[in-house]
């Protein structure tokens, strides 16, 4: 799948770092990306796409909304708007594990969730 290979050459691949849970853990060593990707394929991290796609974000980011779960392993390290960010937002909706965009602004506080979808209707006329 091209988000397992995505992850693994480009964005970075989320690790399992439970050490209390490993004698539980039957298949730890089936989570990593060759798992998933043809052996012939090379997969090596670089990094490059993650770092210009943050330099974008800060410097000239556009109608950009970022939606982050409060408890979601994968917002720890979230893009942040920087001073050529023009018209957008970071959200984060507290308590949520996992972030599906549909799904996650209902879950935001009212506020927020008034601005993001004032945001999305104006930003889709």
């Amino acid at each position: 799948m091209s988000a397992f290979y995505q992850g693994a050459k480009e964005t970075g691949w989320q690790t399992l770092s439970f050490p209390h849970l490993r004698p539980l853990l039957r298949y730890e060593r089936e989570y990593r990306p060759g798992t998933y990707v043809p052996r012939d394929i090379p997969i090596t991290y670089d990094g490059t796409a993650v770092r210009e796609i943050d330099r974008y974000v800060r410097t000239r980011g556009h109608r950009l909304m970022f939606v982050n779960g409060g408890n979601d392993p994968v917002s720890a390290e979230p893009y942040r708007l920087g001073p050529g960010s023009r018209d957008s937002a970071v959200y984060t909706a507290p308590g949520v594990h996992r972030v599906f965009l549909g799904e996650v602004i209902g879950r935001l506080p009212r506020p927020q969730r008034d601005k993001a979808i004032a945001d999305l209707r104006r930003w889709a006329r």
